[in-house]
């Protein structure tokens, strides 16, 4: 990139997804984050919950509140067939997980690891899906789907986000990683070492209990102060 662009600071669609943890970030689509490009002292504020490309620093990333104005590099339409979309309608209660608050990125990851091909999202619901279940459904503008699941995008009453997983190929290494984005429900996962994928049972008592074990035996063998 020239000189001209030294000075210009580009949105990424990163968010830091808890006000809590300034370490705690995930893609707005609700697909998993792994890769960081962070400036030396970024992020640096709990109240600078998105992130941008900053062109004076070496292109690294710096964090800002969302409500500053921005460029963006590109954008694509939205396609019938593409990654989300929002229809009118609600799906065959077939395949359902309730959960207060549950955020986009545990329903993708949930489904995925079921072997569904489409995650379908309203606030407190995830509808895990296969192509057929939306013959029904009609597509809409993308603005009727207008809730928010933990600042992700997701459906309402009356429409319902739905997302292409085949287009999600990132996915978390570990049941820990899984952990510290959030998720918690007990399940079946798809985790990914290199490019070998492996299903994975998360958030069992099973595996709670090696935690469990595996926080206690580190802490008996950590070095002592």
């Amino acid at each position: 990139m020239g000189s001209s662009f030294s000075r210009v600071r580009w949105l990424l669609g990163l968010y830091q997804y808890d006000p809590s943890d300034n370490k705690a970030y995930r893609w707005l689509d609700g697909s998993v984050s792994n890769f960081r490009n962070w400036m030396p002292t970024q992020p640096n504020s709990v109240y600078e919950r998105c992130t941008l490309i900053d062109g004076s620093n070496g292109y690294k990333w710096r964090d800002e509140i969302c409500s500053n104005r921005a460029l963006f590099i590109c954008r694509k339409d939205l396609e019938k067939e593409g990654s989300m979309n929002c229809f009118k309608g609600h799906p065959p209660p077939q395949q359902i997980l309730e959960k207060k608050g549950i955020s986009v990125t545990e329903c993708l990851e949930h489904c995925r690891g079921l072997g569904f091909t489409l995650a379908g999202t309203i606030p407190d619901k995830c509808y895990c899906l296969q192509p057929e279940n939306l013959n029904n459904l009609k597509i809409a503008e993308r603005l009727e789907c207008n809730g928010n699941c933990q600042n992700q995008h997701c459906g309402n009453d009356n429409f319902i986000t739905i997302y292409n997983l085949t287009f999600y190929s990132d996915t978390a290494e570990s049941c820990e990683d899984l952990s510290q984005l959030g998720l918690s429900n007990p399940s079946t996962y798809v985790t990914k070492s290199g490019e070998e994928e492996k299903l994975q049972s998360c958030f069992t008592d099973d595996w709670l209990c090696m935690v469990s074990f595996w926080n206690t035996f580190k802490d008996l063998f950590a070095p002592q102060n």
